[in-house]
């Protein structure tokens, strides 16, 4: 298992403990932030791989966020939550090329689940632009 980062972005504290405890259990270093601006903030300052954000939160929405970290770093593998998730809102943020939409609450094996499959993506993009590196 390589050295990956994961960013949790949500303005509830009692998902962001979740969140982190799946990710951190699993071997993976943890970043929190509890707001958009907050959360765009530690990603350029970490830089890492994979995000997980809410929709609703203030001062940025999960969607802003999304742009400007796929903006800063297009290969960012992003898991968007929200409590309620309608057509509308998932078409969105798969335009954005988000990873994975789920509807909170999120269960524990489906979270572990769909990070294990986030970082098997960045691996792939790694190899990836290895490879074009190398050509």
């Amino acid at each position: 298992m390589g050295n990956y980062r994961v960013l949790v972005v949500d303005d509830e504290a009692d998902n962001v403990f979740v969140m982190k405890e799946v990710a951190s259990r699993n071997g993976y270093e943890v970043f929190t932030a509890s707001n958009g601006q907050e959360g765009l903030d530690v990603f350029i300052d970490k830089s890492p791989q994979i995000v997980i954000t809410d929709y609703r939160m203030p001062k940025m929405n999960g969607l802003e966020l999304i742009e400007r970290v796929k903006k800063i770093k297009r290969e960012t593998v992003v898991i968007f939550t929200s409590g309620v998730l309608n057509r509308n809102l998932v078409e969105r943020a798969e335009m954005l090329g988000v990873f994975e939409c789920f509807e909170k609450p999120i269960q524990i094996r489906d979270l572990k689940a769909t990070i294990e499959k986030a970082v098997r993506e960045v691996e792939l993009n790694d190899e990836r632009d290895h490879y074009y590196d190398s050509c």
